[in-house]
């Protein structure tokens, strides 16, 4: 809805209902606003009286603002006030709600960081009690002891062959032999 006069003020107003903008309208707090606004400048022996106030939906989303009073410039000027006053409270009402939804948007950040925090501690614990240090460092470990137990398997196996295709002196001479004078043990030839 708009709110329009005669003397060019106009200001839209969405998402909220036409039963409490008009409720709004008529609240003590945009009323005594525009109190203060008409009295600034005047007197204080010239206190303005309070006019009977009457906002009504008009049609397209346009507001009426009924002012009656005894005097129809004051009458004017407290309906240009009114409207006036009415957008500005509007508008610090919006910014106090976006300031309010901003710090509250900004303490769910916060609380995501901490717990982000306290996710990536609990994990770098648990690598440290079972000696993990990534996930990927524990597989390229784990495939280099296996590339190890591998070379060393094939190590055995070809030194098993020459042990196996030897006779006693190539394994003597070669110092593979053991000591022949231990008892249990077999040489080369009695093989």
């Amino acid at each position: 809805p708009k709110l329009s006069l005669a003397g060019g003020v106009e200001a839209q107003e969405s998402g909220a209902s036409l039963d409490s903008i008009l409720t709004l309208m008529t609240t003590e707090a945009v009323v005594s606003r525009v109190m203060a606004k008409l009295q600034e400048g005047q007197e204080n022996t010239n206190v303005m009286s309070r006019p009977t106030l009457r906002p009504e939906a008009g049609r397209g989303g346009m507001f009426k603002l009924r002012v009656v009073g005894t005097n129809f410039d004051s009458a004017r000027r407290f309906a240009v006030a009114w409207a006036n006053e009415f957008r500005d409270f509007r508008k610090q009402q919006r910014r106090a709600m976006v300031d309010s939804t901003g710090s509250q948007i900004q303490q769910q950040i916060l609380l995501y960081e901490r717990r982000l925090e306290n996710a990536a501690q609990a994990l770098d614990d648990y690598k440290k009690k079972n000696n993990i240090a990534s996930g990927q460092d524990a597989g390229f470990g784990a495939r280099a002891k296996l590339d190890e137990l591998i070379k060393r398997h094939e190590s055995m196996q070809t030194e098993l062959k020459l042990f196996e295709n030897s006779d006693a002196a190539q394994l003597a001479s070669q110092g593979l032999l053991g000591n022949p004078s231990t008892p249990g043990e077999a040489t080369a030839g009695d093989r």
